[in-house]
Parts: C-alpha cells; structure tokens; sequence
C-alpha cells in the first residue's frame, strides 16, 4: 500500500483451474515493508508438501535479508522466518534477480540469485533450504569479471531442463544491438551452477530483451521443463512462444502459438508466473 504497509492473499485454485477469491493473512503496519524493495520466490522450502514463499528484501542502505513465509494447511501465511541477513552496502536489492527449485535434490526447494553488479560483474548464488525452511548462507558458484554480463539485460527462470531430477536455471541475455541468447546453468549434485551453455539466439534487432517475460513448467508432459516466453512489440501486438529443450538441457527454435494483432495486449501491462 502507499503508507509502506503491505499484506500477502492467497488466490487458491478451483477443481477447473480457475481460482477463488483471495483470502489476506499476513499483513504489516504502515512504513514496516515497501513494495519496491521485495522480490519473491515459491516453492517446497521445508519439504511438507505444501508450496512456500521466499520473499528477498534489499534495504536503501543496502542491506538485505532473506524470509520464508510458510504455508498453513489452510494454504494461508503467518509471520515470515527470517535466515540470511547482511549488512549496510553489502547486497542491494535492484541488483537480484531470483529463481526457485530443487537445485540439490534433496526433496526441498531451495533459491538461486543472480546478483549483477554495476560494473558488468555478475554471479550465481544458491541459497540451500534447511529443514524448518530457513536458508543457509548463499554458496557462490559461477562468476564473470568486469564489463562481462550487466545484471539489467538478465531474465531468470528454474526448471529441470535436462530430465536429472534436479532443477536448472535458464537466463535470457539481451544484447545492447537487440540480439538475445537462452543460457541453461546446469546443476551439480551440491546445487551449485556449471558454466552456462548458449544455445538459441537472435539476429539484431530481433527481440529487445524489455519486451521478453520467461517462465518455466512441463508443458509437453515429457519430464523435461520448458521455457514459455511472453513477447509484446511496441505497436501492441503479442505472441507466447515455448522454448522445448533437448535432453542436455540446450533450447532450440521456439514454437509460437497465441498471437494477437496490433493495439490488442500491450506487454508492458503483463505479468507472467
């Protein structure tokens, strides 16, 4: 809300997949959490069977921590848990980008964060899940020096893209000349991240990576996840496409399927999940 206050509602679905009208559990006071500053995550953290939220908040002083807002059996939340901290000028949090899945294959969920730094630096971390949902100090994988990936040209999504049983992440990159890439980190057994392996791009001028929204899921039912992306052009028009990967977990052409004609749905007005 406008006075710094913020509250968590759960939509929970229908048996035809619609959803019913959201019940508000946790709220805060006034000035306590703004929205700007919060980026959020879902998963299995504790391992229960029921999907958590990971909710990181970075700090104007730069600080940052890490919450966990476990599910009830009613599919509500209470007070978040609170992990990793750190603190003044340490993380700052328009430089994160999150993702969530298994990463280590232990049956929990756990966070991957894509931190950017201001002079092109970038790195992977994964924040493992403990068993009360809670994270574990972040462990850092792959990193890039200087002028070598600038965090603003970065779009994140988790998903077992190889068919391993553990979860990967994909990145999409887009260069300054309207060109984009699909990167597939792969996991290791210890949920940290390999060198990323680019598989599908674009020409110039092609995608502009400020219209592109990705998201990940089994759309085919063949155990592999897939990468949906949501591209609306400057003149209104719009089109869904599936990335398929291939068993490496690489991304070939995508298939295009909705599409809509100009002035019809205006990217900018779209979230994708």
């Amino acid at each position: 809300y406008a006075d710094g206050s913020v509250s968590l509602f759960t939509f929970k679905s229908r048996a035809d997949g619609g959803f019913s009208d959201p019940v508000k559990s946790w709220t805060t006071a006034p000035g306590n959490w703004w929205p700007e500053n919060v980026k959020l995550a879902s998963g299995d953290f504790d391992g229960n069977g029921r999907d958590d939220v990971a909710a990181f908040y970075g700090y104007s002083d730069g600080r940052a921590a890490l919450y966990t807002f476990k599910s009830t059996a009613t599919g509500e939340f209470g007070t978040p848990l609170r992990s990793w901290n750190v603190p003044e000028n340490y993380w700052w949090g328009k430089n994160v980008k999150l993702a969530s899945g298994d990463f280590d294959g232990d049956g929990r969920d756990d966070v991957a964060a894509f931190y950017g730094y201001s002079d092109g630096r970038a790195a992977l971390y994964t924040f493992k899940s403990r068993t009360d949902g809670g994270f574990s100090d972040p462990v850092r994988s792959w990193n890039v020096p200087e002028k070598y990936w600038w965090g603003e040209n970065v779009k994140l999504t988790a998903g077992d893209y190889d068919g391993d049983g553990r979860a990967d992440v994909a990145a999409m990159y887009g260069y300054e000349d309207g060109g984009v890439a699909l990167f597939t980190f792969l996991t290791a057994a210890d949920g940290t991240f390999s060198d990323p392996v680019k598989s599908w791009t674009t020409a110039p001028g092609n995608w502009w990576i400020e219209n592109v929204q990705i998201a990940s899921g089994d759309y085919d039912g063949n155990g592999r996840s897939d990468v949906a992306a949501f591209y609306g052009y400057s003149d209104g028009r719009a089109a869904f496409y599936t990335f398929k990967p291939d068993t490496a977990g690489r991304f070939g052409t995508p298939l295009r399927s909705w599409n809509v004609p100009a002035e019809y749905w205006w990217g900018d007005h779209v979230k994708l999940g």
